[in-house]
């Protein structure tokens, strides 16, 4: 269930979810996505 959450859905929706226990873990990967998200609209992050 997780890999579907994390990996397949992203492919099918464009969205995805993190599952990360540790908070700063999950914070650290939410803002990588958040400035992929932001370069790949040629916006500065």
């Amino acid at each position: 269930m997780q890999r579907i959450l994390a990996e397949e859905v992203k492919g099918l929706t464009g969205g995805y979810f993190i599952l990360e226990p540790d908070p700063e873990s999950a914070a650290e990967k939410l803002l990588e996505a958040i400035n992929d998200r932001r370069a790949g609209l040629g916006l500065p992050y």
